[in-house]
């Protein structure tokens, strides 16, 4: 109903199929945002782009795929935006990147470590710990949880003005990534 009179140019019909005609010269996000996407010097304009959930009042079974799809792909956009970012020494960028990450998910302790570390190396140590300090006490007091050992010897690292580990500032910590990024804390015992 919302759509002008139906004479080819928004809507393509074909036997019993309806659909979106793709030359009605229509700019649509999605569409764009994916064309982004495929294009790693377009990153920071489908981050730009990505305003949430795709249509987040519909749960029909057909879109739920589609708008989780789309979802990851937004997030590996935005840690793999604000490693490059930090790498590069580009610490404003890196920080909004960091925080629009914990705006989605505000339990992510490594990007906590990261953002903690972007501020630590921008100059601004008390900033630094007290993004580690505040994700302690929500931890604390929502969950009632510890902060990780990884996060607790990068805190140590900072207390005492130490250099950051360059593993640290360059990739995304994964299963895949190498154990060496922090040092490894509490598990003397077991190494023995």
């Amino acid at each position: 109903n919302a759509l002008p009179p139906l004479n080819g140019s928004y809507v393509a019909t074909v036997e019993d199929t309806i659909s979106w005609n793709q030359d009605a010269g229509v700019w649509v996000d999605v569409d764009e945002f994916e064309r982004c996407f495929g294009d790693e010097s377009r990153w920071a304009d489908a981050v730009s782009l990505y305003g949430g959930d795709l249509v987040p009042g519909v749960y029909d079974d057909w879109i739920a795929p589609i708008r989780d799809r789309l979802r990851r792909e937004f997030d590996a956009m935005l840690e793999r935006l604000l490693f490059r970012a930090r790498s590069r020494r580009d610490f404003t960028p890196a920080i909004t990147y960091a925080e629009r990450i914990l705006t989605n998910d505000p339990w992510r302790e490594d990007v906590v470590r990261q953002l903690s570390s972007i501020r630590y190396e921008s100059g601004d140590r008390a900033g630094a710990l007290r993004e580690i300090d505040l994700f302690a006490q929500r931890l604390a007091g929502e969950i009632n949880v510890e902060l990780m050992p990884e996060t607790l010897a990068l805190r140590a690292l900072m207390l005492r003005g130490r250099e950051l580990p360059d593993a640290a500032a360059g990739q995304p910590i994964d299963e895949q990534t190498p154990a060496n990024v922090l040092p490894f804390v509490g598990r003397e015992a077991e190494m023995q």
